[in-house]
C-alpha cells in the first residue's frame, strides 16, 4: 500500500500494470477486491466517525470497485446504500454486485435519493474510463453528489475528469478525497482537475508499477539537488546573469526578474534595456548593473561578458525588441526565455540553443499554434510537444506546473496558490531559473529547483500576507528564506 506517491503514471501505464499483475499472479485475489479493502481503510483514516455510506456505482469496473467497497463495508458493520446509476456490465463488476447482494446489500436506482442522512458519499461512477462524453444519468448523479453537503470520496478519479489529461467534462464530481489505484495518475496533478480532486491519496494494491511518466517534486529531491558553498566561495563562482528586456515603458518586469535572480544566489546580475527604462531599472535595486542597448554592437559587448542569458521580461515587440531578440537567439549562451521572448519565438522559425522556456498557457498556445483552452485540456501532451518542437527544457506554468526536458521524465510541482496569479510572478520565476543556472545547475535541475522554491516562497507569502493582493515582490523577499530552510 502506498501512503504517499512520488511517481506519476499515464493511464496506459496503469493499465499495463494491471495486465501484468493478472498475468504474473493468476489465481490471486482480484484487484477489485483489493480496491474495496483499500477504500475502506482510507475511509477509516479520513472519516473515522462515519457509519453510514452511500455509494454511487456506474456500469463499468469503477462501479465494480464501488460494489467491492460496499461488500467490505457491510462486513465491517457499516450501514451501506448503493445507488446503481446503471446496471453492472463488466464481468468483474457483476461478480462483486452479486457478492454485495448475497450479503443482503441494499440497491436503489433512485439517483435523486435524499443523501443528507449519510456520513459519506462515494463516487464509483466512471473512474479512468471517462474520455469526455457524459450520458444523462451520469450528469444527474454528478449534480446530485455536488449539491449535497456530505463529503465525497472519489474512487480512482472523480467522475467527469479525464485521468490521463486532467480535462474536465461538462460536469465533474468535486471530491474531498480521491483515492487513485495502481499509482498516481497524471490527470490528477495538473490543470483544471485540481479544482475537483481534493486530497489525492494512492494505493498500489500490492502491484509492481511500470516505469513512471514523471515524478512529483519533493523536499527530499530538492535537498538532494542543493549544494553547499565552501568558505573560500566568491561571487565569480555564482555566475553573471544578463537580462535582456525592459523595452520602452516596461522597466518593471526586467527589474523584478533581476532582483529575483540575485535572491536566488547569482553572483552578478546585469540588465540590458532600452534607454527609456534605464533609470527605473537602476533605481529599483542598487545591486543591479544596467546597460543601455541602442545598436547590435552594444548588445554584442553585453553578451560577451555574461554567463547566462535571460531574454524577454518587459521586452515588448517593437523594432528594438525584434533587433535584440534576433541577436540573442543566435548566441550560444545558456538561455532562459520568457514573456515577449516567447511571443517573438512563436513568430519565427529559428530554434533556441541550450534554453529553458517558461510559458504560461497563453504563451504555450502561441508557441504551438493552438488555443489556451486546448493547452489546458491536455497539459501533459502540451509540455511534451513544446519540448519536442523546441528541443528545450520547458516549464509549463499554472496549477500543477510541469517541467520536462528532452529525453527526460516530467516533474510536477504541487505547491503554489491562486494568489500567485498576479503581475510579475512569471518574471520572478524566470529570474530564479536564471540565477540557479548561473550557479552551475543543469537546465532541467535549475528549472526544478526554481519552480519549487518559487512556489514555496509563494505559499509562505500567502500565509503571511494572504492570497488576495499577493504581489511578486512578496515572493522575491522569501526566495532566500526557502533556500535557507532547506539547509
Amino acid at each position: 500500500m502506498s501512503e504517499a506517491e512520488d511517481f506519476v503514471y499515464s493511464v496506459e501505464q496503469v493499465r499495463l500494470t494491471e495486465t501484468n499483475f493478472l498475468l504474473d499472479r493468476p489465481g490471486s485475489e482480484s484487484l477489485m477486491k483489493k480496491a474495496g479493502r483499500a477504500a475502506l481503510r482510507r475511509i477509516r483514516q479520513c472519516w473515522p466517525n462515519a457509519r453510514t455510506i452511500t455509494i454511487f456505482c456506474g456500469s463499468g469496473n469503477n462501479g465494480g470497485d464501488g460494489y467491492a467497497l460496499a461488500e467490505e463495508a457491510l462486513r465491517a458493520d457499516y450501514r451501506v446504500r448503493v445507488i446503481a446509476v446503471s446496471p453492472p456490465k463488466t464481468a468483474d463488476a457483476q461478480t462483486h454486485y452479486q457478492a454485495y447482494l448475497s450479503r443482503s446489500g441494499e440497491v436503489s436506482a433512485d439517483i435523486n435519493a435524499v443523501l443528507e442522512d449519510s456520513d459519506l458519499l462515494v463516487d464509483a461512477l466512471l473512474g479512468i474510463g471517462f474520455q469526455g462524453g457524459l450520458r444523462k444519468p451520469y450528469v444527474t448523479a454528478i449534480e446530485v453528489l455536488n449539491r449535497s453537503s456530505v463529503p465525497v470520496l472519489a474512487l480512482d478519479t472523480p467522475s467527469g475528469i479525464c485521468a490521463d489529461t486532467g480535462k474536465v467534462g461538462a460536469v465533474a464530481v468535486r471530491a474531498q478525497v480521491t483515492l487513485s489505484f495502481l499509482g498516481l495518475k497524471r490527470g490528477l496533478v495538473t490543470g483544471p482537475a485540481l479544482d475537483y480532486v481534493g486530497q489525492v491519496l494512492t494505493d498500489d494494491l500490492d502491484t509492481d508499477p511500470q516505469s513512471p511518466w514523471g515524478e512529483m517534486i519533493t523536499p527530499a529531491m530538492v535537498r538532494q539537488l542543493q549544494t553547499d558553498r565552501p568558505p573560500s566561495f566568491h561571487k565569480g563562482q555564482a555566475g553573471h546573469v544578463g537580462i535582456v528586456g525592459g523595452g520602452e515603458g516596461m522597466a518593471g518586469a526586467a527589474a523584478l526578474c533581476a532582483e529575483a535572480t540575485l535572491r536566488s544566489g547569482a553572483g552578478k546580475v546585469s540588465v540590458a534595456c532600452h534607454e527609456s527604462a534605464q533609470e527605473a531599472v537602476a533605481s529599483h535595486c542598487p545591486e543591479i548593473m544596467v546597460d543601455v542597448i541602442t545598436d547590435p554592437g552594444d548588445l554584442d559587448r553585453f553578451l560577451g561578458r555574461i554567463d547566462v542569458l535571460v531574454v524577454g521580461p518587459g521586452m515588448g515587440q517593437s523594432a528594438w525588441s525584434k533587433m535584440v531578440f534576433a541577436r540573442c537567439l543566435e548566441s550560444s549562451l545558456p538561455k532562459v526565455i520568457d514573456a515577449d521572448g516567447l511571443n517573438l519565438l512563436a513568430m519565427g522559425t529559428d530554434r533556441p540553443h541550450d534554453a529553458v522556456l517558461t510559458p504560461h498557457p497563453g504563451e504555450a498556445a502561441r508557441l504551438l499554434g493552438v488555443s489556451a483552452r486546448e493547452i489546458e485540456a491536455d497539459r501533459p501532451a502540451a509540455v511534451g510537444e513544446l519540448v519536442s518542437r523546441y528541443q528545450s527544457t520547458t516549464i509549463l506554468k499554472g496549477a500543477g506546473t510541469l517541467i520536462e526536458g528532452p529525453a527526460l521524465a516530467t516533474r510536477v510541482c504541487d505547491r503554489g496558490n491562486p494568489g500567485m496569479a498576479s503581475p510579475g510572478m512569471g518574471d520572478t520565476l524566470t529570474g530564479a531559473v536564471a540565477g540557479l543556472r548561473g550557479q552551475g545547475w543543469s537546465a532541467f535541475d535549475s528549472a526544478t529547483l526554481a519552480v519549487w522554491c518559487h512556489a514555496t516562497a509563494g505559499d509562505l507569502a500567502a500565509r503571511d500576507v494572504g492570497s488576495v493582493g499577493l504581489v511578486a515582490s512578496d515572493v522575491i523577499q522569501r526566495l532566500a528564506k526557502v533556500r535557507k530552510n532547506l539547509d
